[in-house]
């Protein structure tokens, strides 16, 4: 590509290497609905109820972010089954990888 004095290259979020783009993003869910997120991620469970709260951190640049944060929830049901104090720690170096994992 040629460049102009008013002319920038281009950079998407799918980029990797040096031009590519960088985020940081933070989010702090206070409270949340299971079912909710259960239908919004597609999740192929039919009974699932409860709250949930979260704080998740995603940095990195390009289509490989990196996932971080906790997950708790106070209490809920699965298939009819109560539970209550549910926490998981995300952490994932490639979240959009076929291999990330939930630790």
């Amino acid at each position: 590509m040629r460049r102009t004095p008013t002319s920038r290259p281009r950079r998407r979020i799918g980029q990797t290497g040096p031009g590519a783009l960088a985020y940081d993003l933070a989010a702090d869910v206070p409270i949340g609905d299971v079912e909710v997120l259960r239908r919004t991620l597609n999740v192929p469970v039919k009974y699932l109820e409860g709250s949930f709260a979260a704080a998740v951190r995603v940095r990195g640049n390009g289509a490989q972010p990196n996932l971080s944060g906790n997950v708790t929830i106070p209490e809920g049901s699965y298939n009819g089954s109560r539970f209550a104090m549910g926490a998981q720690r995300l952490r994932s170096r490639r979240a959009c990888s076929r291999r990330a994992t939930v630790r």
